[in-house]
């Protein structure tokens, strides 16, 4: 585990989560004494309550979706500012296979590329209440391609994969920011399926990084925290 969970209060163990209500209630009532397991992970913390926009990159294994999630729902269920979070990545063809004629309606569509975001989500606070916050839209899913016209607002957003965003993309996707809405762009640059110039993600933090309202942070190999071997396997990748 990139870093030790919250947990819930006593009194949520054990009652059936029913509503939309009752789960921002549960949220509010958490433990949300982290324990960080890397200064880098606590600096990500900080980076992201300080600033509108959050740029995190670095190897898988470091904890920044962890993090990121963790975030993301404290803000949900104590800050009264914050109405939603925002679950989002660019959309690469599984098997070359567009996917506009996957099978489904858009969120069967898109379930594939969210399993990662849903397993942290539950894992944190639990299958029942990530079903109701998900059923009410507290937690929504939207994909890269349909961001444009939207103005986001009291929102955490989570943009995961961004090594994988195109630079106009990326332009439509930070143009969407609204008042009270936080964004944490997420990706590995040495992982992007970019195959002329640089990504989105690349692009954006050479662009905007002196900006004061953005925040970078980036994870190394030192701050592999999943498993002690996935450092030795992107080493051997690396060399």
């Amino acid at each position: 585990m990139p870093a030790k969970k919250p947990t819930p209060a006593e009194t949520d163990k054990n009652h059936e989560i029913k509503n939309k209500r009752q789960a921002l209630s549960d949220l509010k009532r958490f433990k949300w004494d982290i324990e960080f397991l890397t200064e880098k992970q606590k600096d990500l913390w900080d980076t992201i309550d300080n600033h509108d926009v959050t740029f995190v990159t670095g190897p898988a294994g470091t904890g920044k979706s962890f993090i990121s999630v963790v975030y993301a729902l404290q803000q949900l269920g104590t800050n009264k500012d914050v109405d939603g979070i925002i679950l989002a990545r660019p959309m690469i063809p599984l098997n070359n296979e567009q996917i506009g004629f996957l099978p489904g309606d858009l969120s069967q569509k898109v379930e594939p590329y969210m399993m990662s975001y849903w397993n942290i989500i539950e894992e944190i606070i639990g299958k029942e209440k990530a079903k109701v916050l998900r059923e009410s839209d507290s937690i929504q899913v939207v994909p890269e391609a349909f961001f444009r016209g939207l103005t986001l607002k009291n929102k955490i957003v989570l943009y995961d994969e961004s090594q994988n965003s195109s630079i106009p993309a990326m332009k439509s996707f930070l143009t969407r920011l609204g008042e009270r809405s936080k964004f944490i762009v997420m990706g590995d640059t040495k992982q992007t399926d970019i195959k002329r110039g640089l990504s989105g993600l690349e692009d954006a933090i050479k662009r905007l990084g002196h900006l004061d309202e953005i925040g970078a942070i980036e994870f190394s190999a030192e701050d592999i925290v999943r498993h002690g071997l996935i450092k030795k396997i992107l080493e051997c990748y690396e060399n």
